[in-house]
């Protein structure tokens, strides 16, 4: 009979699992004359003495495991920390290397200034930054964290020669797959690369582990994980955090319009109470830092030109802005910096913000009509209330045709099932159309008959058209530890109903006036 795969067991079995695996590596390293006290003392030590706070055990662990060459998966929530337990060991040892996978050049870009500002020389290598200047470099040892993409590993033949260079690959003590869901989500068509992301072992030595990091991962994805990476269960450490974010409130409204461009919605979500638009809006503090994902490019510059000219901005004003695939490196850079130093107010983004970017501040996010998965929504979600300090929210606004249902034209038993739109790897339609199909107006009718005339995946459309709590369908999607902290304010929008009338997802009506039916709640503690 077949050892049951990590994602098969019980998290308790989990758990035993990985810290006896733990164990036995640190009794192997003891015969060579390692002492498991002394290295993470160390690093402890180390890290105090940089941040100024001690770091958290399970990230000691995952430290630990990574320099034992055990493989290692991290789930845990946007902004748990995910990122020390590869810092600890570049902190610990200046000579040591760590080769970063990470699926967007905006996002490596944020990640290697997050590591320069702690004192470990990186480099973002991509297509954008590579010359043979930043080849000197590399060859030269400048750089501790190196983050590039699969691309650049796997089909750049001068960069994939210089990781294969003996000199090099033996100063590196792991590879990271950031972002690891991308592996199950990105791996097909859109970014093959990431579904041969194995061949890198080929490059190093055998000693070296790959650590894989996400806040959101289903069990499904995880094997896809263990499958491309050459995961083992009898090697490997897995630490499953959870991705609850207790101090952020998830919702999901209706949207009035019968289109996914429904931008009036967005007014009464982005000012605080009381507030209607006009003049310094943006430098009176009565926007809520915002970041408003939508699904396409065309979607990004329409939506942001519409919130300026509705608040009064002209477009030389920079306190709403736009980052999408298709701006310069130089804009890219300049709107992240902006917003994260606040003067950015209101960013309308696509799936170049939706990863990794570390901006503590963000009072909410809203998401723009329905994103392809649950997973990327709880991905886009984790941005908000990246600081334990503030009360966050987190809004999908729905487009009436996810709920509306229509009876196929089509022969029976074609197309039927809901798909996935494709939300990464180009533009969603961003409408939902199907072509010739009758609206359904009678609610008895025969299930097989109807179908929904927006393809939503099932487990989006589950936490859509719950009426139980949301967090609850989100941890029974990603396989969630049954302990969760208690919210630091509302639950959800089901458990703690806005305090003003409204009406639930399900039911709304469009006869009902826009009053009645949005809901700009203020964020607890403003």
């Amino acid at each position: 009979m077949p050892e049951p795969t990590i994602a098969a067991q019980t998290h308790a079995q989990v758990y035993e699992t990985s810290y006896t695996n733990l164990k036995t590596a640190r009794e192997e390293k003891e015969k060579e004359g390692y002492v498991s006290r002394e290295t993470r003392d160390a690093m402890e030590e180390t890290f105090c003495a940089r941040f100024g706070k001690i770091p958290y055990a399970w990230q000691l662990d995952v430290a630990e495991a990574l320099l034992l060459g055990l493989n290692c998966v991290v789930i845990a929530g946007t902004g748990c920390g995910k990122t020390i337990p590869f810092m600890l060991p570049l902190l610990n040892d200046r000579s040591k290397k760590a080769v970063i996978i990470s699926p967007l050049k905006v996002l490596q870009e944020d990640q290697a200034s997050r590591f320069r500002a702690v004192g470990i020389t990186a480099a973002a290598v991509n297509g954008d930054t590579w010359s043979s200047k930043m080849l000197k470099k590399l060859k030269d040892g400048r750089y501790q964290a190196i983050l590039t993409s699969p691309e650049m590993c796997l089909q750049h033949p001068t960069f994939r020669a210089f990781l294969s260079d003996a000199v090099i690959s033996n100063d590196v003590v792991m590879i990271v797959v950031d972002e690891a869901h991308c592996i199950s989500q990105w791996g097909g068509d859109f970014r093959k690369a990431y579904a041969t992301l194995d061949k890198l072992r080929a490059f190093f030595p055998t000693h070296v582990p790959f650590l894989a990091t996400t806040a959101t991962l289903t069990p499904p994805a995880l094997r896809d994980i263990q499958n491309q990476l050459d995961f083992e269960l009898d090697d490997a450490f897995f630490l499953n955090l959870g991705n609850d974010r207790h101090n952020s409130t998830p919702s999901v409204l209706r949207m009035i319009l019968n289109s996914p461009r429904d931008y009036p919605a967005l007014i009464p979500l982005l000012c605080t109470p009381g507030v209607t638009p006009g003049d310094n809006l943006i430098f009176s503090g009565q926007l809520y830092k915002s970041l408003i994902f939508v699904n396409t490019v065309l979607a990004a510059q329409q939506c942001c030109q519409f919130l300026k000219d509705s608040l009064g901005l002209s477009d030389l004003d920079r306190g709403i802005d736009v980052l999408h695939a298709q701006r310069t490196v130089r804009a890219k850079r300049r709107v992240m910096r902006q917003f994260r130093e606040g003067i950015v107010r209101v960013l309308v983004a696509t799936e170049a913000a939706g990863m990794g970017t570390d901006i503590p501040d963000v009072e909410q996010v809203i998401q723009l009509a329905v994103p392809s998965s649950l997973s990327v929504w709880i991905q886009r979600a984790g941005r908000a209330g990246r600081s334990p300090t503030i009360q966050a929210r987190t809004i999908l606004l729905v487009e009436p045709s996810v709920f509306q249902r229509v009876k196929a034209t089509k022969p029976s038993g074609e197309g039927d099932e809901e798909g996935q739109e494709s939300d990464g790897g180009g533009d969603a339609d961003e409408d939902g159309d199907e072509g010739d199909e009758e609206v359904v107006d009678d609610e008895d009718a025969a299930p097989a008959d109807v179908k929904y005339k927006k393809k939503v995946e099932p487990a989006l459309r589950d936490y859509i058209e719950t009426g139980d709590c949301r967090r609850d369908v989100v941890d029974a999607h990603f396989g969630n530890p049954a302990s969760r902290k208690a919210p630091t304010g509302d639950c959800c929008d089901n458990c703690n109903p806005p305090p003003r009338p409204h009406t639930p997802v399900r039911d709304a009506d469009a006869s009902k006036s826009p009053s009645d039916r949005r809901s700009c709640r203020r964020l607890p503690g403003t």
